[in-house]
């Protein structure tokens, strides 16, 4: 159903072409027409170019205004607005202008052989190219014939891009060849796509149905909606799969980062143990050092002790050996008759 919603509007837009075309061609026949006639049904007249308005719009494009003088019937026609404009006009110059009878104040010019033919030119592609996809638009043959025709198969010679673009869309087109029960090689081909079939054509080995008329061979039909459904279906199962990995990738990802929060959540317990077993061991080393400056302070408090005790002794034995020299000079003096 959407492919044939597709063709329908490749004959509409074909046909749309086709029309602009054609009155594209209309436009420059006339030109042609009245550049060929102009002498038979207007009067030549040398006019005067009075004046030239130049003036430039928002866009940055210049116009020019054209205004001529002339005498025509004996009566004088001034600034009279010329309605054209080329690059050989300049005031003060003389232009051949031409007049009808009927209005002699619309003066008229010759229009230029080459804007005609450059009209003409782009008519007549744009309408060929409407043509074109005009006719290639529908279903190639009768679908009728998927029920009364013979089905052949045929050696596909080309699938790809059709060497046309539609609205800057590449256009593309199967091209293939089979052989009839009387050995004549027979051409066909579809009409032009909006989609590659090239996935249709490779799952069959370059090989495609084609149901033919077995009366009269040249009349044949390609079935393009069962191609468009088949590559369409293959293209949403890629996307579905490209989907399904897509979320499987996603899922990997986040298991990978859900590990690596585990492994840096490891890391930093165990670097907290670490700087836990160090800190024991800085205070640990710091009550030895703190007992051990202790032990050295009671040592020095003792050995102070040791040496007032010492002090103390030495005092004594001063003062025995001192009582010991009194009475000993006693003894003397008494010895002596004090």
């Amino acid at each position: 159903m959407a492919r044939r919603k597709s063709n329908a509007s490749m004959k509409v837009m074909g046909l749309l072409f086709l029309i602009i075309g054609l009155i594209f061609v209309g436009v420059a026949g006339k030109f042609f027409y009245d550049n060929l006639t102009y002498d038979d049904r207007y009067d030549a007249v040398s006019a005067v170019i009075s004046e030239i308005y130049t003036t430039r719009d928002s866009d940055g494009d210049t116009r020019h205004s054209v205004y001529v003088s002339y005498t025509y019937d004996g009566e004088a026609y001034t600034n009279v607005s010329l309605g054209s404009y080329s690059s050989d006009m300049h005031e003060g110059g003389r232009y051949t202008v031409y007049i009808d009878p009927k209005r002699p104040g619309d003066p008229k010019v010759k229009s230029p052989a080459f804007v005609c033919f450059m009209i003409l030119l782009f008519g007549g592609i744009l309408a060929v190219v409407g043509f074109v996809i005009f006719k290639s638009g529908g279903n190639k043959g009768n679908p009728k014939l998927k029920e009364t025709g013979t089905v052949t198969q045929a050696n596909v010679t080309h699938c790809g891009y059709a060497n046309i673009r539609v609205n800057g869309n590449s256009m593309y087109n199967i091209k293939a060849e089979f052989v009839d029960m009387n050995g004549v090689t027979h051409k066909v081909k579809t009409q032009l796509l909006n989609y590659d079939p090239s996935p249709y054509v490779f799952a069959r080995n370059n090989v495609i149905p084609v149901y033919v008329d077995p009366a009269n061979p040249k009349k044949y039909y390609i079935d393009t909606d069962a191609i468009y459904d088949e590559v369409h279906s293959g293209m949403m199962g890629m996307m579905n799969q490209n989907m399904m990995m897509g979320q499987n990738m996603g899922m990997m990802n986040q298991n990978m980062m859900n590990q690596n929060m585990m492994n840096q959540n490891m890391m930093n317990q165990n670097m907290m143990n670490q700087n836990m077993m160090n800190q024991g061991m800085n205070y640990n080393q710091q009550n030895y050092n703190q007992n051990y400056n202790q032990q050295g302070y009671n040592q020095q408090n003792y050995n102070q002790n040791y040496n007032q005790q010492n002090f103390g002794n030495s005092n004594y034995n001063n003062y025995n050996n001192y009582n010991n020299d009194n009475n000993y000079n006693n003894d003397n003096n008494d010895n002596n008759g004090y």
